[in-house]
């Protein structure tokens, strides 16, 4: 779990640098789009990963200091 969360962002932040170095606006709108859905596709691992490690209370006070 922890793995698919740093691999996306990873193709995440790839996909910014990637755009920034884009010329074209189709190019640029593409580079962004795949890096924007690789970024949003990290978040539900990132959330999952309290409760994949701590117990249910310590977890339910871990969201509480993520948010």
């Amino acid at each position: 779990m922890l793995r698919s969360c740093c691999y996306s962002s990873f193709y995440g932040a790839f996909g910014l640098v990637l755009c920034a170095y884009c010329h074209d606006a189709v190019t640029a709108l593409a580079t962004l789009s795949l890096a924007v859905l690789a970024i949003w596709g990290a978040l539900g691992a990132f959330w999952a990963l309290p409760t994949a490690f701590l117990s249910s209370t310590v977890a339910a006070g871990s969201y509480v200091l993520i948010n």
